[in-house]
């Protein structure tokens, strides 16, 4: 294609994030898989898919279209408490096709090759990480809103969602639509009412929420916290 991302994490078998994209059809076939079960979490999956990425510096999206790298149209935000189940029927409610780049599939997450742990994919400047570079290719991103898993208080799911709105890229949510309503008619406008109180630099973390904030989370919020406005661009 050309441009210049300014990607300054490691690369997939030479290719940038952007080429690291799946179809909502290989996300549905996750759930045929051996071992998968609908309880599953997105941790669950992750830790399953590693047994078949094991030794290839692949994620899960290369290693199923390395004959024909797919490149993201669609940036996903997702939480990965949520059940694998409740998040593919989320991404069904919405009209986007994809490619979607999916974090959970789209890193190498084994870490067993010395040069492409996760530290080194996402590189030591975020805005020149994985999903910064995808954001400035992608058509949109999609925030997805389960009932397990609360988007709102992770804070690289916020990260994302603040580099959209950086970059002029349109953010459209969707819920998996049994989510719990709290007597709010549209559930988009739960959604939006429920992150507007939540999305803060007091809720959001990166890993236990009772632990010390870890370097990721340092380097996130002294991001989001140099712009004017700060959270609440959100």
């Amino acid at each position: 294609y050309g441009e210049n991302l300014e990607f300054e994490g490691q690369k997939q078998k030479d290719l940038g994030p952007e080429f690291w994209g799946i179809t909502y059809e290989q996300l549905l076939e996750v759930q045929t898989l051996n071992g998968y079960n609908t309880e599953m979490s997105m941790h669950d999956v992750v830790n399953m898919i590693k047994l078949m990425t094991k030794g290839t510096g692949m994620g899960y999206a290369l290693f199923l279209n390395s004959d024909k790298p797919l490149r993201a149209k669609q940036m996903v935000s997702h939480a990965w408490g949520e059940r694998y189940s409740d998040f593919v029927n989320a991404l069904k409610d919405q009209a986007d096709t994809g490619p979607f780049w999916v974090c959970a599939f789209a890193i190498y997450q084994n870490e067993d090759i010395p040069n492409l742990t996760i530290t080194k994919q996402l590189g030591n400047d975020f805005l020149r990480g994985p999903f910064a570079t995808v954001l400035k290719q992608a058509t949109g991103m999609i925030a997805v809103f389960t009932p397990a898993a609360d988007i709102y208080t992770r804070l690289w799911c916020v990260f994302e969602m603040f580099v959209a709105v950086q970059y002029g890229v349109p953010v459209t949510f969707t819920g998996f639509n049994q989510q719990v309503r709290s007597g709010i008619e549209n559930i988009y406008d739960a959604i939006y009412e429920h992150g507007r109180e939540r999305c803060n630099s007091k809720v959001a973390r990166c890993g236990n929420p009772n632990a010390t904030m870890n370097n990721d989370e340092i380097k996130i919020r002294k991001h989001i916290e140099s712009y004017s406005g700060k959270f609440d661009i959100i």
